[in-house]
């Protein structure tokens, strides 16, 4: 697991909205926003499967709208999936519906709401060169991707015009996440801009100079299941990561200081995931290639 941290964000950001103690009424909750996106199986079936995305993404949503956590309102709560869920009123996880959920939050949020993002699929190049990247939504095809997939391009343009300053982003994705077939596609390449789209830039930076070498937005974070390059581990009901994540959010990360205070900081979260995550994969990863799986981004 990798934690993306760069110089412009504070130490002091702090996520207190996940509480291991109920939520404090309407008020606290009223103005969160959350997008989760968890797609299992593709149309195009050159794209791999990922057996446990939707049941994580669905356990993130059950989480985020319990009153005993978040307490996010179903209002403010945009499940895309693959296949439908009428209980939790999920929608598809199409190219379009995408864009719109990012659009909506994007819109919608304020400078101190806090924003979850969360995607949990797969993922390739988009262009020949392989330097530019996007993910796959149930109706990417690998031949069409420049029209159908999610580019990265795409999500920087909707989230350059949020205004929050409590963003977190959870990937649980892979930019090989495709086999060998009739689209041949190049190696995925992780340039300086890397994860632009979710950090952003910083608004205050000197014009000269590039995107990629600004600082990231104010109160950004962004939280990796891998190196972006090799499959996530599956466990028997969810993927290592997610199911990680879960036991963090749910208070197994609330350990800084003498005692746990009820809130979960992204430093607590970053160092939880930092030992849990590998330690998790090497009592489960049975193979090499599921070993590997602890690689982490150069």
């Amino acid at each position: 697991m990798t934690k993306a941290k760069f110089a412009s964000l504070l130490v002091s950001l702090i996520l207190a909205v996940f509480t291991t103690v109920p939520a404090r009424g309407d008020d606290a909750v009223s103005h969160a926003y959350v997008v989760l996106v968890g797609i299992s199986q593709y149309n195009d079936k050159q794209i791999k499967p990922r057996p446990h995305a939707e049941d994580d993404a669905k356990a993130l949503y059950d989480l985020f709208v319990n009153k005993d956590y978040l307490g996010v309102r179903p209002a403010n709560m945009q499940l895309l999936l693959g296949n439908a869920d009428a209980g939790r009123k999920s929608e598809p996880a199409t190219h379009a519906n995408i864009i719109k959920a990012l659009h909506t939050v994007a819109s919608k949020a304020d400078r101190d709401d806090l924003v979850i993002f969360a995607f949990i699929g797969q993922g390739g190049p988009i262009n020949d060169k392989g330097n530019r990247l996007c993910y796959f939504a149930t109706d990417t095809t690998l031949k069409d991707r420049s029209k159908n997939a999610v580019a990265a391009a795409d999500i920087q343009q909707e989230l350059d015009k949020l205004k929050s300053h409590r963003f977190c982003a959870f990937l649980d994705v892979n930019f090989h996440g495709y086999a060998d077939g009739p689209e041949k596609l190049p190696e995925p390449v992780f340039g300086s801009g890397a994860y632009r789209e979710f950090l952003g830039s910083d608004a205050k930076a000197d014009p000269e100079t590039s995107k990629e070498e600004q600082a990231t937005a104010p109160g950004r974070v962004l939280f990796l299941a891998s190196s972006g390059l090799r499959p996530s581990l599956d466990l028997e009901k969810h993927g290592v990561f997610a199911a990680v994540l879960l036991r963090g959010l749910k208070g197994g990360a609330d350990k800084d200081g003498f005692e746990p205070d009820g809130a979960v900081t992204v430093d607590e979260l970053g160092e939880y995931l930092e030992k849990e995550l590998p330690d998790t994969v090497r009592k489960h990863a049975k193979t090499d290639e599921e070993k590997k799986q602890q690689a982490r981004l150069p």
